[in-house]
């Protein structure tokens, strides 16, 4: 394997688990506070996936157009960031009575997620240049 080769799939690896972490703990902040705020156990397992989802699904998009395109679609990059928003939020809100470093903690895992993310697709844009 090449030295560009491995770093590509060394660096989509660690995005990977990076994503995982994040999306494990975004998940369940997103489902303990929908149930505090009187979501059913049912809606509040579904309430992360629409949040996270639509992160992953304007990413991908985002990725996509640019590949082709050069540039991501208004929708996409508004899309992704909603969504960041939306988990951000959330995952704040979920432990707000820690004080800020509470929100710091909370806030971290979906900050890294969107720090690897942009590092993946900058190296991805550039190799396809």
């Amino acid at each position: 394997m090449s030295g560009d080769k491995s770093a590509r799939v060394l660096t989509g690896l660690a995005v990977l688990a990076v994503a995982v972490v994040a999306g494990l703990v975004s998940f369940t902040h997103i489902e303990t506070l929908a149930l505090a705020h009187g979501y059913t156990p049912g809606t509040a397992r579904l309430l992360p996936v629409s949040v996270d989802g639509l992160i992953v699904a304007a990413s991908l998009a985002c990725l996509t157009e640019a590949g082709a395109r050069g540039h991501a679609s208004r929708l996409s990059r508004a899309g992704l960031a909603l969504g960041i928003l939306a988990t951000l939020a959330a995952n704040v809100a979920a432990e707000a009575h820690f004080g800020i470093v509470g929100a710091l903690v909370n806030a971290w895992p979906a900050i890294a997620f969107i720090v690897a993310s942009e590092i993946l697709d900058r190296k991805s844009t550039r190799l396809n240049s």
